[in-house]
């Protein structure tokens, strides 16, 4: 046995539980072993929560804990003279009169804002109506915020935009599961 390959016809009985199965002494006790149809090799993989090779494999927890994913929802005007007024969500509706809904349990981690040209104004962030965060930006055209506000799935968002005359207001939340 040469690098953990063997022939699968050379297996006879029980393998030995040591050395990952086969007696392998290059074999860890906590590297994977991949039967084939003609032979059993390593997959060099090993259990490891660190993180600090590239061939470590990660336990459930591990991965549910690191491993994060992130979404967006944007809303914005395009109107050159938007005064305090919500945002327009997909497919033009205010943001107040058709929210978004959202479907998970998850925490809203940052606000992002931008405008056509330098503006001064407040974006909003509403859950059920309510305001629950905000970013105000002073003569610049963007800006960015982190929250950390929890969303509980059948939230309601919203997005608003306080100022006058602004134009193009546009607001993003990012999400994180």
């Amino acid at each position: 046995m040469s690098n953990g390959n063997i022939n699968a016809k050379q297996i006879k009985g029980v393998l030995d539980i040591e050395n990952g199965g086969t007696g392998n002494p290059t074999f860890s006790t906590d590297e994977f072993v991949v039967f084939g149809t003609q032979s059993l090799i390593s997959s060099g993989n090993k259990l490891n929560d660190l993180g600090t090779a590239s061939n470590d494999i990660w336990s459930a927890e591990q991965i549910i804990t690191y491993v994060k994913q992130i979404f967006q929802l944007s809303a914005g005007r395009n109107n050159q003279n938007t005064t305090d007024s919500y945002l327009h969500g997909s497919g033009g509706i205010f943001t107040d009169l058709s929210p978004y809904y959202v479907p998970y349990n998850c925490v809203a981690k940052k606000i992002t804002v931008t405008t056509f040209g330098d503006e001064t104004w407040v974006g909003e962030l509403y859950i059920n109506g309510v305001s629950v965060e905000s970013i105000s930006i002073t003569a610049t055209d963007k800006g960015s915020k982190d929250i950390n506000v929890n969303i509980s799935d059948g939230d309601l968002i919203s997005m608003y935009c306080a100022g006058t005359n602004i134009n193009r207001p546009f607001m993003t939340v990012w999400f994180e599961i």
